[in-house]
């Protein structure tokens, strides 16, 4: 395989690569069968060990990849996770509050735990309100009465 815009020449044999660089310098990379023989036995013993794991073994192959459903006879939400009222399924909820040119995010946390990353704004956001009065009606909405995490990113009014 000739490239005429390249500097150059790339030949391939049933052993071996040769490259032909301009100024008549030629490099070989020669590969063998028992090379391609290797590769495809280590492939194939991956795939036969995958489905014996997968098939006979299924409890293991569960125990490792299905990670989404709770084992049989325990709830979804573990008794040792407090759900809130605001995030009553005790999962990660995240509100993101209309401050108007600032940012307002309060998290709640699986283990009942909250955080607000900033908490500032223009004097009205669009629903009309002060973003101080909005932010505290959503936290009375969720019944947050502490946070334990606060992120300040900044210290801009529209922040802070």
């Amino acid at each position: 395989m000739a490239n005429k815009d390249k500097d150059y020449d790339v030949k391939f044999t049933k052993k071996s690569v040769k490259v032909n660089a301009k100024g008549g310098k030629t490099a070989t990379i020669k590969y063998s069968k028992n090379l391609v023989i290797a590769v495809a036995v280590i492939l194939l013993v991956l795939i036969v060990s995958v489905l014996v794991v997968r098939f006979v073994f299924p409890d293991v192959w569960n125990k490792f990849f299905d990670t989404s459903k709770p084992p049989a006879g325990e709830e979804a939400t573990p008794p040792n996770i407090p759900s809130i009222e605001g995030n009553p399924t005790g999962d990660l909820a995240v509100h993101f509050i209309d401050v108007g040119q600032g940012d307002c995010i309060i998290i709640q946390l699986p283990d009942g735990k909250n955080a607000i990353i900033d908490a500032g704004g223009d004097a009205k956001n669009t629903t009309g309100q002060k973003c101080e009065q909005r932010i505290l009606e959503n936290i009375e909405g969720l019944s947050i009465k502490t946070f334990e995490y606060m992120f300040l990113t900044h210290s801009d009014a529209d922040h802070v």
